[in-house]
Order: structure tokens, then sequence, then C-alpha cells
């Protein structure tokens, strides 16, 4: 009853499914990126899709990643994504879940933030402080990644 309520208030306020639909179309070469970064998923834990992306340093990678974590977290079995993707900045994440893990909980874990389902990070290493340096090594991004997702399995199985 609710999503009909927000459609036809939608509807009422001159909102286009057509045109809305436009602003998230993919140029070729972004559709062919997404594409690649999906056929590199590896999954982990059963449930966990994880792809890396470190073709090009391009702000629109951030996007792409985005796209292909959307796309990922789709696959029957797949309880949540995360694609692992090189800015100027460092390897940065974009995760997205089913509804039934909490990516904002690992996003938090490496320093980063977002919502229940759709959460990202930048990288860092971990020391004694707290967070430390970017990280630019994808195989040292992925490990800590890894890392985070276990400790997230750990804290739901105790009840925490």
């Amino acid at each position: 009853t609710r999503t009909y309520s927000a459609c036809i208030f939608l509807k009422n306020a001159g909102a286009d499914a057509g045109k809305a639909r436009n602003l998230f179309k993919s140029d070729k070469d972004q559709f062919l990126t997404v594409r690649k970064i999906e056929q590199g998923m590896q999954v982990y834990r059963e449930r966990f899709a994880i792809s890396t992306y470190s073709d090009s340093v391009d702000p629109q990678n951030k996007v792409t990643a985005s796209k292909a974590a959307e796309g990922m977290v789709d696959i029957d079995g797949i309880s949540a994504s995360f694609v692992l993707y090189t800015l100027d900045n460092g390897i940065n994440l974009s995760a997205r879940s089913d509804g039934s893990i909490n990516v904002i909980n690992i996003a938090k874990m490496l320093g980063g933030g977002g919502h229940f389902q759709s959460a990202g990070a930048l990288i860092r290493e971990v020391d004694e402080n707290g967070f430390g340096n970017v990280v630019f090594d994808m195989k040292k991004a992925e490990k800590i990644l890894k890392e985070a997702i276990d400790s997230y399995i750990g804290e739901t199985k105790e009840g925490k």
C-alpha cells in the first residue's frame, strides 16, 4: 500500500519513469566495464561476492563499481557484494546487500559508512590507534576486506 501511495504521489508531482530510467543509463564502455567486473567476481564464505577493478584511475570508476556491486547482489545465493576499485586517492569500496547483511557495519570497520544495504569506504590499514595509511595495493585491500567480513560474521554469530 505504501509503495502504491508513493507511486501516486510521484506521478502527481510529474515524475516520469522513462525519464528517470534515462538518468541511470550507461555508455557502451561503462556497460562493458561493469560486465568485466562482474565476470571477475569470486564468492567468499559462500554468500559474499567480491570483485576488483584497477585497469584505470578514473572518477567514473565510482559509478561503474556501484553498478557492478548492484548487479552482483542480484545473483541467487549472494547476500552482499563488494567491489574494490582504484581512484587517485587509493583503493575504494562499493558494497551492496540484499537486506540480510548490514554492509554499513562492514564499511565502518574499514573507515567508511553509508546505509544498511549500500555502503562504501576508502580502504586503510588498521593500526593500534585506529585507521592508518591509505591502501594502494589491491591484494592488500582484498585481504583487509576479507578480514572485515570475517569479523562481521563473528560478531553476528555471537549476537552482538
